[in-house]
């Protein structure tokens, strides 16, 4: 086990994503354990959301290398890269190739410049049935998020095996506070009522908070190239909406 040890000095991150669910709640966690972070934004980013949080703000464009490269210094402890496009869209699979491949691969190779001591990615679990190794099959894959999730994970291979000490975050479907677009939007569909639409199955629905743990925890103990899948409960999507119900 590769477990860091701080040493009792601050421990410095960089976290993508820190606007959206996971990354929010990775915020909180971050800073009750006394973290130096650093959240990387677009300029269209909605910081108003991290408002009396202590963090420092650097806008960059995670397409462009040179923006990355100047926005993350040197010896950083850890990189969180959270930011991702959820889309499940065909007609967006240019903009979410960007947003999720080339991002990917631009942190990956800033983090190995710039020396950073871990690289902790937040995929999903659900490239799980799809852990090929040739780019040529993976691109087949029909849904464009697992897709790039998956071609963003083989990134991440490529840079480890120059160096980067990598470790892969796999949630499954994570529900919790600081959801702003995704899950939350079923709490005001069940709200309006009637609501029918139901996936056949059970699934497993994990807490975007015990999400930001256990990232924090990948990086003391996490071990290098491994990926770890984060799970909770089982259900179908029926014991949820009536869960959302009685709580609503």
């Amino acid at each position: 086990m590769d477990e860091v040890k701080s040493g009792g000095r601050q421990l410095s991150c960089v976290v993508t994503g820190a606007t959206g669910c996971i990354g929010r709640n990775l915020v909180e966690v971050l800073l009750k354990d006394d973290w130096k972070i650093t959240v990387l934004h677009r300029k269209s980013s909605n910081l108003t959301r991290l408002a009396n949080c202590n963090v420092s703000f650097k806008e960059v464009n995670l397409y462009d290398y040179d923006s990355v490269n100047q926005a993350i210094e040197f010896n950083t402890d850890a990189i969180f890269h959270c930011a991702a496009n959820v889309s499940h869209w065909s007609k967006d699979a240019a903009i979410q190739w960007k947003d999720n491949v080339l991002a990917t691969r631009n942190l990956a190779n800033v983090a190995l410049e710039k020396n950073a001591s871990r690289f902790i990615f937040t995929s999903t679990g659900a490239t799980c049935k799809n852990q090929h190794d040739d780019e040529e099959r993976v691109n087949k894959v029909k849904m464009g998020y697992i897709r790039t999730k998956r071609l963003s994970e083989l990134e991440l291979s490529k840079a480890v095996e120059k160096g980067l000490y990598a470790i892969i975050m796999k949630p499954t479907i994570a529900i919790g506070k600081y959801d702003y677009n995704n899950y939350s939007q079923i709490f005001k569909d069940v709200q309006k009522g009637p609501f029918s639409f139901s996936l056949p199955g059970r699934f497993a629905f994990c807490h975007a908070k015990d999400v930001a743990r256990a990232h924090v925890q990948a990086f003391y103990k996490g071990r290098n190239r491994e990926s770890y899948i984060l799970g909770g409960s089982y259900a179908t999507w029926d014991d949820v909406f009536r869960k959302i119900a009685v709580l609503l």
